[in-house]
């Protein structure tokens, strides 16, 4: 696990790598397909089908105008991908923990995939508040064992998570979590599926609800010097993408 996290986290000197790709977002049963683009200055993205349906020409000219109106106006582009840089190092922070956070234990084979079983390391000290999740979550991950690179983690809560004596809320037992990844190409991997189930209560006895069905596909790199107001225009001009979901089942 090691040699996953390190070769997952890559060295200082490796330049940041920018995509255009497909999001299908399923919501309460209604899915929303988006056309997303990367760059240095933002990622901008595009409502391009409803439940596996192109838009209606409404529908298209209000995302149009969404655009235009982001192309003179960049700003919240940069304030998200700033955001976006923020949960990122975050994210990776909490990866580095993995091998110090479980204790991981050969479990066979899955497909071409070796598979250890996970549950927590009672020595781990958590050094942030959503760290101490680690202390409730058991599961599994699959390695990709030439490349040794993580390719599926499947988790669930199998305790309750208490933040602060629960003062600051808990998330409930048997919340699960997904994440599946794939070699785009080059040894590219990147995000191909996410899902989160978890329910518990935030300060203030604010119901905390997260479902999320996520899936990404049709990755193609992007220019490292493209601007955000050449991805608008990409996104604007097309080409027109699937939009149907059954490239999202053939991912898996």
């Amino acid at each position: 696990m090691r040699e996953v996290v390190q070769n997952e986290l890559g060295g200082p000197s490796e330049p940041p790598t920018y995509w255009r790709f497909r999001e299908v977002e399923i919501t309460n049963g209604v899915s929303k397909t988006f056309d997303v683009s990367q760059t240095e200055g933002g990622t901008v993205r595009k409502l391009v089908a409803l439940n596996g349906q192109p838009l209606a020409a409404t529908q298209t000219q209000r995302q149009k105008a969404r655009l235009e109106r982001l192309l003179h106006h960049p700003s919240s582009a940069q304030s998200t991908a700033k955001a976006h840089n923020h949960d990122v190092n975050k994210e990776e922070r909490l990866f580095r923990m993995l091998p110090h956070a479980f204790l991981f234990r050969y479990d066979g084979t899955q497909g071409n995939f070796v598979k250890l079983a996970f549950q927590p390391n009672p020595s781990f000290s958590p050094p942030t508040r959503e760290a101490q999740v680690f202390h409730h979550m058991a599961g599994f991950v699959l390695i990709d064992p030439r490349e040794k690179r993580l390719t599926e983690i499947d988790g669930r809560l199998t305790s309750e998570v208490k933040f602060f004596w629960g003062l600051l809320g808990h998330l409930d037992e048997g919340g699960t979590f997904q994440v599946r990844r794939a070699d785009e190409g080059g040894g590219n991997w990147k995000l191909v599926r996410l899902e989160v189930n978890m329910q518990g209560e935030a300060l203030f006895f604010e119901t905390i609800g997260v479902q999320e069905d996520k899936r990404y596909l049709d990755y193609h790199q992007n220019s490292a010097s493209m601007t955000l107001a050449e991805a608008i225009e990409q996104l604007e001009q097309g080409p027109q993408l699937d939009t149907g979901e059954t490239t999202a089942a053939r991912k898996r």
